[in-house]
């Protein structure tokens, strides 16, 4: 989870569908969340994310494709 100039972000994987898949969330209060607009701009493929950081216009997420090492960075809209 990270926080943005707009309220919160966090990313992880939903096991529960057909296959994995990367979830993307963000809230402005905490409380209500709903998968967000980043996941489109962070095309992860069949990557799994691990962390998130904000980091010069937008933010970054780390994580792994197969057994390398990947990184994902994110554009905030607006």
């Amino acid at each position: 989870v990270v926080a943005t100039s707009d309220g919160l972000v966090a990313v992880g994987v939903d096991l529960a569908s057909d296959g994995p898949s990367v979830v993307v969330w963000e809230t402005r209060d905490g409380l209500g969340w709903t998968r967000t607009r980043f996941v489109d701009v962070f095309d992860f493929g069949r990557g799994f994310p691990a962390a998130i950081a904000v980091g010069g216009p937008g933010v970054v997420a780390i994580g792994s494709r197969g057994t390398a090492t990947a990184v994902w960075i994110g554009y905030l809209p607006g």
